[in-house]
């Protein structure tokens, strides 16, 4: 890769996924820095702008990725992985009422997206209630017969922590 961007020092792509190697590397503030200069480049692309997202959740600065999320919703509004990660943060930042907002959002255009089935649950147990998880199994296809087995099995697992 470090070739690739001698030759070609300006290509998005080849920043965008040095970025995802340094990310999966740990080094978050090394990631950081090429996502900012990929998106330089190409300010208007979804991925860089997700993952740039993503590094500063993982960096704890909670407050600064859902302006990113947004971003890449701007650019691509059907992106599940941004929709599902602004829910994760806005989870996070206890922004309950938006996280589950976009979870329907994302379960609207795809009905089996697992993340979202999962996630969508989430944020009511944060509220120590049960009832989230058990309208999003509802709501779940028959096809994904085997997650709402498991989100079963995880409702049975928080009431010993829940009560």
């Amino acid at each position: 890769m470090q070739a690739a961007l001698k030759s070609k020092p300006s290509a998005a792509h080849i920043l965008a996924t040095t970025g995802m190697v340094l990310h999966r590397l740990r080094r978050l503030s090394d990631a950081l820095a090429i996502y900012d200069r990929a998106l330089t480049i190409a300010p208007g692309a979804p991925d860089a702008l997700n993952n740039r997202g993503v590094v500063l959740k993982d960096l704890g600065r909670y407050e600064e990725a859902p302006a990113w999320y947004d971003k890449a919703l701007a650019v691509d509004p059907n992106s599940s992985q941004a929709l599902n990660n602004r829910g994760v943060v806005l989870r996070h930042l206890r922004r309950l009422d938006e996280a589950l907002a976009g979870y329907d959002r994302l379960l609207r255009l795809n009905p089996n997206d697992a993340d979202a089935l999962n996630n969508r649950g989430r944020p009511t147990t944060m509220y120590r209630s049960r009832s989230g998880w058990r309208a999003t199994l509802r709501g779940a296809s028959r096809s994904s017969r085997r997650w709402r087995q498991a989100g079963r099995g995880f409702i049975a697992t928080r009431r010993r922590f829940v009560r």
